[in-house]
């Protein structure tokens, strides 16, 4: 390929992706498209950008075969657009399962779950396509192991006519909601929203002890609350934030467990929740703004268990407070906090008065455009948008390929009724006892997590263990939430650890002790979930006294088990202080009132021993 067409094909794919994002805009801002084409259009038109951009991929190995091999994907794709365009009255009057399926419709089907597949596997590797073809195989082979035999004309159906398997809720969500938010957060990003928050973060923390540390999370909680993704929330902050907290002392393997920790903490905190939320209201019917008050508290616990972590490390190291960043100007403060923190506000209050995600999001999308204009430094000029729209159907690939491989085991699971066996064997099994499930739950959601984005992760074990557990007492918004947290959670949870990898290279740290203090950094979301299914003030239902008094005894829990972990307060503490401060604060945060005084007692009482024996070490010494 010469550097002529090289240079068009670039063009052409950059064409590609800006188009899509405004068709995208069109479709949510003016159009009435049927969902039985804009979802497939939304499918075919990310798989050919995605074959076109494999093109412009240099390749050393098989360079033929690679060549012809995408320009078959790119042919294909367009194909089954024309197709769906062709035959979009039957396909939008069909009755699903009912209605015969030609060969044209099968060969289809079979072509574009093929290019999905193959799309999965560059993108994200082999786990989700091996599930995704686990659970079309078990449709074939179901009369061999005692249940039903599905044809390969009702497999496709299924799939990729009907809106029940490919083109069901996870591509529904995420052609219009998901999409909104992620072009939001290009935005965002691309005038400036990464660098202020870290410089917001510096205004108010730089200072304080571990400084540097303490500006990662806020900033990282700040950009991962919108955009969702933990690795790009690491490349966005930790670029800035890890050779800062390296600088101050602190060991490599921290400050990037710090950045890693407190990036993926974003796809629990709310505003946004990254997709997975979304998809979880659409599920469940919950309505997203009732989702976002469960998390709330859940995800300040998250945060606040990270601060105590590096203030008593940092004090444990003798890192004072510092200010090594650069602060900006006054004005440039001021005139950042209307450009970026104004969009925020009005996102919440929207939400609140009842607009959909979707349109909210784009409305806060055009609003940032315009007070963007307010300072040349955060100006989204006309090539910053269109290197924005071009990036946001980019950044919209894996969403939807995660969202179509999962859709397909959705469709599966809906045909093969796996579910319901799956969930009497369950109940047989655990004779309704509801921890060894939320255990069995936490371990599938970490496995499956390992290198798969949190949306597929979650419809996956949602679709598996959400109607057990829902089946055994535990409440549909409390169970989806556990899924959702521990499906977060799967990124900085060792061996693979997607979020800890990005960190340990910039970091310069060896991955597997990142990993370790990975653990230890978010300990708290490894806990909470199990407690809010016990503890319904954890979530916010209950008499709002409670919730306070819930709250409240589960800082000074945290703060326990932190002190526990880190082996500091004052000075460092022998191993049986240590053990006392970890049992009080799991009493403090196990729900009831005869535990959290027993808790607050023997943490406390411990604490005066500790500050006596402080003082009388230190009156010796001025004597």
């Amino acid at each position: 390929m010469n550097n002529f067409q090289k240079q068009f094909l670039n063009i052409f794919t950059k064409i590609i992706a800006v188009g899509f994002s405004l068709w995208q805009l069109y479709t949510l801002s003016f159009g009435r498209i049927d969902p039985v084409l804009s979802r497939r259009l939304f499918v075919v038109w990310l798989l050919l950008l995605i074959y076109l951009l494999e093109l412009n991929k240099p390749q050393k190995k098989y360079y033929t075969a690679n060549l012809v091999f995408n320009y078959v994907g790119i042919i294909s794709s367009i194909l089954i657009g024309w197709y769906c365009f062709a035959n979009f009255e039957r396909l939008a009057t069909r009755w699903a399962m009912v209605s015969p399926v030609t060969n044209a419709d099968i060969l289809v089907g079979i072509v574009l779950i093929l290019l999905i597949f193959i799309g999965v596997k560059r993108y994200a590797g082999w786990p989700l396509v091996g599930i995704g073809l686990g659970f079309i195989c078990y449709g074939f082979i179901g009369k061999f192991l005692g249940f039903k035999y599905f044809p390969l004309a009702k497999i496709i159906d299924q799939l990729t006519l009907t809106f029940y398997g490919i083109y069901s809720t996870p591509i529904g969500v995420a052609s219009t909601i998901v999409f909104s938010f992620v072009l939001f957060g290009t935005f965002l990003r691309n005038a400036g929203g990464g660098e202020f928050f870290v410089s917001l973060a510096n205004r108010l923390l730089g200072k304080s002890r571990g400084g540097p540390a303490k500006v990662a999370v806020f900033g990282s909680l700040l950009m991962g609350s919108i955009s969702g993704s933990a690795s790009a929330n690491v490349v966005t902050t930790g670029t800035v934030t890890i050779p800062l907290m390296k600088k101050i002392g602190l060991p490599a393997e921290f400050a990037g467990a710090v950045e890693a920790v407190a990036s993926t903490g974003g796809a629990i905190m709310p505003p946004v929740m990254g997709s997975a939320a979304f998809i979880m209201s659409e599920l469940t019917g919950i309505s997203y703004i009732t989702i976002v008050g469960a998390a709330l508290i859940p995800a300040i616990l998250f945060y606040i268990a990270l601060f105590i972590s590096i203030d008593l490390k940092s004090a444990k190291l003798g890192i004072k407070g510092s200010n090594i960043i650069e602060k900006i100007p006054a004005m440039e403060l001021i005139i950042g906090c209307v450009v970026f923190l104004t969009p925020l506000v009005i996102i919440f209050i929207l939400l609140i008065k009842g607009f959909s995600p979707a349109r909210t999001g784009v409305i806060a999308t055009a609003i940032l455009i315009i007070l963007s204009w307010i300072s040349n430094k955060t100006r989204l000029t006309p090539i910053k948008i269109l290197k924005s729209l071009e990036e946001t159907s980019k950044g919209m690939l894996m969403v939807m390929l995660a969202c179509g491989a999962a859709g397909i085991v959705l469709g599966m699971i809906s045909i093969t009724g796996i579910a319901s066996h799956l969930i009497g064997t369950m109940m047989v099994t655990f004779h309704s006892s509801v921890m060894p499930l939320l255990i069995i739950t936490m371990i599938i959601n970490i496995i499956l997590g390992m290198g798969m984005p949190n949306s597929a992760t979650y419809i996956l074990v949602a679709a598996l263990m959400a109607p057990a557990l829902i089946n055994l007492g535990i409440p549909v918004l409390i169970a989806h939430l556990f899924i959702i947290f521990f499906s977060s959670m799967s990124h900085i949870t060792p061996p693979v650890m997607v979020a800890g990898y990005v960190a340990s290279a910039l970091a310069e740290a060896e991955p597997m002790k990142l990993g370790l203090n990975n653990l230890r950094l978010a300990f708290i979301a490894f806990i909470v979930p199990y407690f809010m299914v016990y503890e319904p003030a954890l979530i916010g239902h209950d008499h709002f006294l409670l919730v306070i008094l819930a709250f409240l005894s589960s800082c000074v829990g945290i703060y326990f088990i932190v002190t526990s972990f880190e082996g500091w307060f004052v000075h460092n503490q022998p191993t049986l202080y240590r053990i006392i401060w970890m049992i009080s604060g799991l009493l403090l945060l196990y729900p009831g009132y005869l535990t959290d005084i027993i808790g607050l007692f023997m943490g406390s009482m411990l604490i005066l021993i500790v500050l006596r024996k402080a003082r009388t070490i230190d009156s010796v010494r001025l004597n």
